[in-house]
């Protein structure tokens, strides 16, 4: 069985993500599901309901090393391009390589 890692949960995208997993036969032994904020995971409760499931909040990437906890044990990362309308679609590029950094290390 796998350990996967979605960042970001909370996005369009990767809640599809996280539904899909859930609902896959013979699914990850662990999904970790990581959101930038408490406040983005708290609107996501529902996810942890099923064990093997984990939250983890404040995983940024646009902040350094705010993503190893999220990534740390996992042998699969799903990573969703983030788009985040404040920090605007010029960062969106930047906070992708730092995601697939983040992943790699």
């Amino acid at each position: 069985m796998s350990r996967v890692a979605v960042l970001s949960a909370s996005s369009m995208s990767g809640s599809f993500c996280v539904r899909e997993l859930l609902s896959s036969a013979g699914g990850p032994a662990l999904l970790r599901l990581a959101f930038r904020s408490e406040e983005a995971a708290a609107g996501y409760g529902h996810f942890p309901k099923r064990s093997g499931v984990e939250v983890v909040a404040g995983a940024d990437a646009g902040v350094p090393g705010s993503l190893g906890p999220a990534l740390e044990g996992v042998d699969t990362a799903v990573l969703v391009t983030p788009h985040d309308a404040v920090r605007g679609f010029g960062s969106d590029a930047d906070l992708s390589v730092a995601m697939v950094k983040a992943a790699v290390e």
